[in-house]
């Protein structure tokens, strides 16, 4: 029977399973799908978004390209609408008389070239006004506008017959209504085609709020800053007229617009752009736009939203999958399961009744040869166990010291010849009583109540060879009389005691005998009085007794013996009081007489 809890305790002792197999094949496949699919998500919103980007990149360029053609054709229109004012022949003579001021001629000449000037600027709705600065002092528009400086905010090269020249945005040399204006003007320097001698300049104005309207209807998304800056950083038109002037060189992306890197991100008030500009080399010029990173992204969301619905579906799919799959696996495991479980407490009787011709199928059938096999092992060695063991209690009994019996027939003998009959008697008597209790009907596992009197038959045969220099208590609780025992325990260590403490005639000894049950175990204590002088552990005596030549008796037979039958856990142990004497403490389990077989 030991051999069949040494195997269940192998068995316990093994780790159990973390998961069982639905669990393994469900994370697995859900890990893969998971995987994967994220791998997909990443893959695809990395390529969608730099796809994005480059669409917004080459949609924003595209978008550029028409609005800097439309300004580079109205630029163009511009100065060839100055060419047709400077040589209309009632300017060209207007201008390069001088008439008395403020006579009725100056005044007709005066509202004549404003009639001219203002039937021209209709025929463009860009232009916001015509000027031309004359050289006979006179200043002539297009109407309705209160000129505030009577010369050219800009002044041309005058060696060249036809100098121009554009100003950006800046604020109006004249009001309208009242205003002054953000405007871009022309100029160009006019002679007369008579003479060849100058006549003046022209100025004609373009509001910036026209060439802000050739880009405002332009849609890069919510949040998108549309503007133009010229080559300084400065900004002269922006979609919202409250930016106008301010300088972009602090900015980051002012050295991406300087080096002509388009298509570049940067990162402003902690939001992500795109940094999109062209070049307008008319008026060398930069349109600039700032697309935020998110917007062009936001495209993706339905996209993602997709994949996770995809997701979800093929989730749930595995999920399902898995319980199908792990079903049809985990029904042969679980009957396996069950019948180790079986084998694991104790019944080899059990079998595996698994037909299938899979790999589980053939575990089947060498688990079942396995059980077979180990069965008849441990019926094989349990046997064996069986008679080593009684082969060995019969050997500790038959090794009884037979001194002690030379001795205790020489002292009837000696007690014969003094012709001292009660004495020869008695001691004969517990001679007998002695080695009836160590008979014990061949039993080798006995009551403590008959250990302590195979004890107490020991040392009153002792007492009558050592008399007074020996002396004994016993100390026991009666309620541990009916607990179990290996037949003697006690005797080994007894003898022990007295052979270490009288070796000379003046030697005495007191020896102790108690015992007590400590919760589930027996503990019996056996404590000399004498010089406390045996300093040695177990497996010192047993080295000792090898040395000798007389192995597995005293002490470490009798722990032995214990330790065989009881467990690992049990047996003796010494604790030496030098000058106090020597005290060995016997630890068994508590077992009643009757609950397991006698050996």
């Amino acid at each position: 029977m030991k051999a069949y809890r040494n195997l269940s305790s192998y068995v316990t002792k093994r780790k159990p399973i973390a998961f069982s197999i639905n669990a393994k094949i469900t994370f697995f496949l859900l890990c893969l799908v998971i995987g994967f699919l994220s791998f997909s998500m990443l893959i695809t919103y990395q390529i969608s978004s730099k796809i994005l980007v480059q669409q917004t990149i080459d949609s924003t360029n595209q978008n550029f390209s028409q609005i800097s053609n439309k300004l580079e054709l109205i630029f163009n229109e511009t100065e060839e609408l100055a060419e047709l004012v400077v040589t209309n022949s009632i300017i060209q003579q207007y201008t390069s008389i001088k008439v008395p001021a403020h006579s009725l001629e100056e005044h007709r000449n005066i509202q004549e070239v404003k009639d001219i000037l203002s039937e021209i600027k209709g025929t463009k709705d860009y232009v916001d006004s015509i000027m031309i600065f004359a050289n006979n002092g006179l200043v002539y528009d297009s109407g309705e506008i209160s000129v505030l400086s009577m010369q050219s905010p800009i002044t041309l090269k005058q060696h060249s017959v036809r100098a121009t020249a554009w100003r950006g945005v800046y604020h109006s040399n004249y009001t309208l209504y009242g205003k002054q204006l953000n405007i871009v003007s022309f100029f160009q320097r006019y002679n007369s085609e008579r003479t060849a001698l100058p006549l003046g300049t022209i100025q004609i104005n373009l509001r910036e709020s026209w060439i802000r309207k050739q880009y405002h209807s332009v849609d890069f998304g919510q949040g998108e800053n549309i503007f133009i800056v010229n080559h300084d950083g400065r900004i002269v038109s922006h979609h919202n007229p409250s930016n106008l002037y301010q300088s972009i060189k602090s900015q980051p992306y002012f050295t991406l617009v300087k080096q002509k890197k388009s298509g570049q991100r940067v990162t402003l008030d902690n939001r992500e752009y795109l940094v999109v500009s062209q070049e307008l080399p008319k008026l060398n010029w930069t349109l600039v736009a700032l697309v935020p990173i998110e917007n062009i992204l936001a495209v993706n969301n339905p996209l993602m939203r997709s994949f996770l619905l995809i997701g979800f579906i093929m989730i749930a799919s595995v999920v399902l999958i898995t319980l199908l799959i792990s079903n049809l696996v985990s029904k042969p495991l679980k009957k396996i399961n069950h019948v180790v479980k079986e084998v694991q407490n104790g019944n080899l009787d059990v079998s595996l009744d698994i037909n299938s011709r899979d790999e589980i199928g053939v575990l089947a059938k060498e688990f079942n040869k396995m059980v077979r096999r180990t069965k008849r092992l441990m019926e094989k060695v349990v046997k064996e166990q069986e008679k080593k063991r009684k082969y060995a209690l019969i050997s500790v009994q038959s090794q009884l010291n037979p001194h002690f019996l030379y001795n205790t027939l020489e002292n009837i003998c000696g007690l014969a010849e003094m012709e001292q009959k009660k004495e020869v008697i008695e001691l004969t008597h517990k001679l007998a009583d002695f080695y009836r209790g160590v008979i014990s009907k061949g039993n080798q596992i006995i009551s403590m109540e008959e250990e302590m009197l195979i004890s107490k038959r020991y040392l009153e045969i002792l007492s009558i060879r050592y008399k007074e220099r020996l002396t004994y208590k016993f100390i026991f609780n009666p309620e541990i009389f009916n607990y179990q025992i290996v037949k003697l325990s006690l005797q080994p260590i007894i003898e022990n005691a007295v052979r270490h403490n009288l070796k000379d005639e003046e030697d005495h000894i007191y020896i102790e005998i108690s015992g007590e049950k400590r919760g589930d175990q027996i503990h019996i204590f056996v404590h000399d009085h004498g010089e406390g002088t045996f300093d040695k552990s177990i497996e010192s005596l047993l080295k000792e007794k090898q040395e000798k030549g007389n192995i597995g008796f005293g002490l470490y037979s009798s722990s032995e013996r214990i330790k065989q039958y009881f467990g690992e856990q049990y047996g003796i142990t010494i604790h030496n009081n030098p000058g106090k004497g020597t005290s060995v403490e016997i630890i068994i389990p508590a077992i009643r007489q009757g609950e397991i077989a006698h050996v």
